[in-house]
Formats: structure tokens, C-alpha cells, sequence
């Protein structure tokens, strides 16, 4: 009788481990309940995402980073396609029949009355004004004229602005390059659903036997550190032909497993964060089984998974603030000591062959 009862015993006590040591969060992991007792809750640290914004926040970039540069800039240098407003004043009085506007040619020339064809193509308008004042001068023309050049319509460098601006498309600059934050700017500022970081593509130009050969390559900006962080080492200059695009949020998703209604992968909004409730709410809430006491949050850091038990009873309740999730997260409700023991004891003994993850 008595081996009888311990044979009983055993059977029950195994049954009881193979309850107890059902897979839990990792497979295989045996857990301790008698630990669980006694457990202190551990909150990931707080990492906040920041999220690029309008045009206030690059405004104020852009200030900040004038502060820190200053504002001076290299004169514009005229190019084909620009058009240059040319007046000549004789004895302090403008000649009207001399007055025009020019448009500087492909290759590089504008036709000036008398003169004929002069080339402006790589020049500022301080010394195309000193060309055609020598040249007016020097060749017989007129004596001490006064000449005004200046750009009426800047053609000739451009930049092109695509993905999440309020206005995309190409930008005529009216300076011989623009800092990054300038021509986001200029393209209306960023929209709701821009992303943090902005690419930039540029053709680089190699000398080879038969002259030069273009290659694209590319630089790609972190704009919550510029924005955010003020870190203007990002605040890159644009130049003529460069193709910046911002590339809108990525859809990262949280999963949501274990004893919620609809399991499953859920994604992040693009803008602002959700919290472990959020995210259960997600997946429908919790199921009958679930034990909101018992659930956990595995996140991936640089040194590794961590595992982080949250009361969810508490949080509900406001006595401990909602942990924001982030991508990749997952977020496992369990059930109670009871219900793993059983469905640890139907799966060991193969009356279940798939018993729920949790």
C-alpha cells in the first residue's frame, strides 16, 4: 500500500514539474514561481524616440545654426538659363534704350548692345559690372559709365526636393549652395508623415582616359539629430543637381502574444508612442486566462534581450506610470500558476500537441 502511494506521489510530483516547466517567453525555459512571490518589477530604461516636426523646429535649427556658422555667404555666380537685369547710367542718368534684360545662353554668354556676345558664365554681378564697365570704357563707347547687374530670375542651379516635404519638386537656388535645413525650408517644411532621415544623391565626377566619367553616391542625414539634437555637423550643404529626398516613417510593428484576444503583429503610428496597455488594446485585450499581473515585455538591446515583468493591475490603476513600447517589442500576457500547470501537464502527456505561447 505504501509503495502504491509513492508511486502515486511520483507520478503526481513529475506531472507537476512537467507543469511547472512548461515553455515560458523563451523555449525552453523552466520557470521559478516560487520566485515570482517574491519579484521585483524592472522597467526598461526610458529611451525617447524624437520625431522630426514643421517648420518652426527647422526654423529654429536653421537659426541655431547661423548663430553658430555665421551668416555670411560667397557671391552668387551666374550660370546658363539665369536671367540678368542689365542698366547703364550715363552722366548719373539712366539710358533707358540701354536698359534689358539678358538671359545668359547655354553656353554661357549674354549679347550686349555694341559689344556683341561677352561671356558671364562662372562670374558674380559685382564683376560682370566690372567687365562691361571696362569694355564700354576702354573700347570707346561711353566715358565713365555706371553699370547695374543683377539676377531677376535664378535658373541655373537647381535642386530637387521629393518624398515627405509639403511641396516637392525642383528648387532654384538663388546662391551657389544651400545648407540642408534652408532648402527644407524653402520646400514648405517637412510633412506629418516624413521620416527622420533625409538622402541625399549627388553625381561625383571621376577623370578618366576618355574625359570624366559620373557616378551617383548618396549621404544620408539623421534629422532628429539635427533638429533635436542640434547637431549641425548634419546640417550638410546642397549643391546644384543633388536630389534630396525624404523617405516617409517606417511602419514598425509591436507584437502583442499570449493570452489577448487576437495575438498578433501590430504597427507603431509614425508619430508620437503607445504604451504596453495601448498595445494590449491592440490585440483586443486580454483573454479570460490572462493574468495581468503576469505580463512581460522582451526587448532587444545592444547587450542583448532583456526580459521585464510588468503589473498591469498597477498601471491600470495609476500606480505606476505605462511603459512605451518601441519597434520590435514584444509584449507576452501569461495566465496563472493553475492553467500552465495543466496545459503543461496535457501537452507532456500528448492529450494536447499545441499548447497556447505565453
Amino acid at each position: 500500500m505504501a509503495m502504491k502511494r509513492a508511486s502515486t506521489l511520483a507520478v503526481v510530483l513529475v506531472l507537476v514539474v512537467a507543469g511547472c516547466s512548461y515553455p515560458d517567453l523563451r523555449r525552453p525555459v523552466v520557470r521559478n514561481y516560487a520566485a515570482d512571490l517574491f519579484y521585483r518589477s524592472q522597467r526598461p530604461p526610458q529611451e525617447v524616440k524624437t520625431q522630426v516636426r514643421g517648420v518652426d523646429e527647422l526654423a529654429l535649427a536653421l537659426s541655431r545654426w547661423n548663430e553658430m556658422t555665421g551668416s555670411a555667404t560667397e557671391p552668387y555666380t551666374v550660370g546658363p538659363g539665369d536671367v540678368l537685369k542689365i542698366s547703364i547710367f550715363l552722366y548719373g542718368q539712366l539710358d533707358a534704350d540701354l536698359a534689358a534684360e539678358q538671359s545668359v545662353g547655354y553656353r554661357g554668354e549674354i549679347r550686349c548692345p555694341l559689344l556683341g556676345e561677352v561671356q558671364v558664365a562662372g562670374l558674380s554681378t559685382a564683376q560682370i559690372e566690372g567687365t562691361l564697365t571696362t569694355r564700354y570704357s576702354t573700347e570707346g563707347y561711353y566715358q565713365n559709365p555706371v553699370l547695374s547687374v543683377v539676377v531677376s530670375e535664378y535658373r541655373s542651379k537647381r535642386v530637387f526636393v521629393t518624398g515627405g516635404v509639403v511641396n516637392p519638386g525642383p528648387l532654384a537656388l538663388d546662391v551657389n549652395r544651400m545648407a540642408l535645413l534652408e532648402v527644407l525650408l524653402r520646400a514648405g517644411g517637412l510633412t506629418e508623415g516624413a521620416g527622420d532621415t533625409a538622402i541625399v544623391t549627388r553625381l561625383t565626377h571621376t577623370p578618366s582616359r576618355t574625359g570624366s566619367v559620373s557616378a551617383p553616391s548618396t549621404i544620408s542625414v539623421n534629422l532628429s539629430s539635427l533638429i533635436e539634437r542640434s547637431d549641425m555637423v548634419e546640417n550638410i550643404w546642397i549643391q546644384p543637381g543633388d536630389v534630396v529626398h525624404v523617405p516617409p516613417a517606417d511602419e514598425s510593428n509591436v507584437y502583442v502574444l499570449g493570452f489577448v484576444n487576437a495575438p498578433g503583429a501590430y504597427p507603431l503610428p509614425a508619430k508620437g508612442s503607445i504604451g504596453v496597455l495601448d498595445a494590449i488594446a491592440l490585440a483586443h485585450g486580454l483573454s479570460a486566462a490572462g493574468v495581468p499581473a503576469k505580463t512581460y515585455l522582451l526587448r532587444k538591446t545592444a547587450e542583448g534581450e532583456r526580459n521585464y515583468r510588468i503589473d498591469l493591475t498597477r498601471v491600470a490603476a495609476a500606480k505606476e506610470p505605462d511603459i512605451p513600447v518601441q519597434a520590435g517589442d514584444r509584449v507576452i500576457v501569461s495566465t496563472s500558476f493553475l492553467r500552465r500547470t495543466v496545459d503543461g501537464i496535457l501537452v507532456g502527456t500528448g492529450l494536447r500537441s499545441l499548447a497556447p505561447a505565453y
